[in-house]
């Protein structure tokens, strides 16, 4: 078995220059979610790896009006089944990265979060079928491009895709130390809106209600709630109202996201506001938004998947530690159908959606060598 292993590790260094060619193809191909025109392109690109590297076609693609195609692929056989997630979609609308290599390390947009994760998982892929590593399962692959935004469109393609697998791995990028996400907090999003009644600022101010103020008192209220001890964050982040400052605004309207590190406080924050009330007769507060992600728990499972992945980067001189994720990623989304999944699986390195980001050239063809240890091992 051991020597197995290492066969891995010889298989990427003999691959090096194609790896990092498809690696070069796949960044240089920008996709801003947003972009949609240059996020279809790159579809085409990723779409072409698959081809090229794997022989396959798509199962099934996704058209989205106002982003580019999802797309799932299979290999192998039997009946049971794992996945494995990547997006391709990245935060550089504009002033990007350049594309270098420098110091060891390779910068770009997307080379971190998370275009080098999917390379990662095309040749953990590849290097199973050229060295004749018969998996016991079939693999899902799940490319999405609007992860960037929360995921919209493809969140429900991810649970109906995701039920009945054996486990799930998400190729988002690894720490800087390279440690995997076994945590990350769930996310709700609300919007909260504010009726009162208009009036003359000036000749008939007592008779209006304004919605701005009530909107101040109901977000300085929402923001004392965070409690940083528990994990539990309220975060008003858009504000509007009013018209003119002639006139008592009748309307105001905010946002606020909620994060939470248990299913008993996603429950509480969506109680909470959806319970608030207005402190004026005359103004009414209306509340919008379902609870939202869960949070990803150590769950046994999961740590017993952390465990095989642990053990299969010790072959490789790998340290693979364990992290918690303030934020939140299409883990969440598998962990809300109940299976078992390890995210932060892609290479080392930094900068995510800085202008530093970059990816540890020493550490990319390890890690990729662990993770097709893992997939020879699950």
């Amino acid at each position: 078995m051991a020597e197995k292993k290492m066969d891995f590790l010889q298989y990427m260094s003999a691959h090096e220059t194609e790896i990092m060619q498809d690696l070069t193809e796949l960044v240089l191909a920008e996709s801003a979610t947003y972009s949609r025109d240059r996020v279809l392109r790159c579809g085409e690109v990723l779409k072409g790896l698959v081809k090229r590297r794997l022989g396959l076609e798509p199962v099934q693609e996704y058209p989205q009006e106002q982003f580019g195609s999802h797309m799932y692929y299979e290999l192998g056989e039997g009946d049971s089944r794992i996945m494995c997630i990547g997006h391709y979609d990245t935060v550089w609308e504009k002033n990007a990265p350049a594309f270098r290599a420098e110091g060891g390390e390779l910068h770009g947009p997307g080379v971190y979060d998370m275009k080098a994760g999917i390379i990662t998982m095309i040749w953990a892929l590849k290097a199973c079928a050229d060295l004749g590593i018969r998996l016991r399962h079939r693999v899902g692959m799940f490319f999405n491009c609007d992860e960037e935004m929360g995921s919209f469109t493809s969140k429900s393609i991810i649970w109906e895709r995701a039920k009945g697998c054996k486990c799930c791995f998400v190729l988002e990028p690894s720490s800087p130390a390279g440690a995997v996400t076994t945590a990350r907090k769930g996310c709700s999003d609300y919007v909260v809106n504010i009726y009162g009644r208009a009036a003359h600022a000036g000749a008939a101010h007592a008779e209006g209600r304004n919605a701005i103020a009530e909107m101040a008192r109901l977000v300085t209220y929402l923001e004392s709630l965070t409690d940083y001890d528990s994990g539990t964050t309220f975060n008003v982040g858009v504000c509007s109202g009013g018209s003119r400052a002639c006139i008592v605004p009748d309307f105001a309207t905010f946002t606020v996201n909620c994060r939470y590190t248990s299913m008993e406080e996603r429950q509480r924050c969506y109680d909470i506001v959806h319970g608030l009330r207005s402190s004026r007769e005359g103004i009414r507060v209306e509340a919008h938004g379902e609870m939202g992600q869960p949070p990803l728990l150590e769950t046994p499972e999961n740590m017993a998947l952390y465990q095989l992945v642990r053990e299969a980067g010790a072959a490789y001189g790998l340290d693979i530690g364990k992290q918690f994720g303030g934020g939140t990623s299409n883990a969440n989304d598998v962990a809300m159908v109940g299976v078992p999944v390890i995210d932060g699986m892609g290479p080392a390195g930094r900068g995510a959606h800085a202008s530093d980001e970059c990816i540890y050239l020493d550490k990319f063809l390890p890690r990729i060598a662990m993770f097709t240890a893992v997939l020879e091992r699950i």
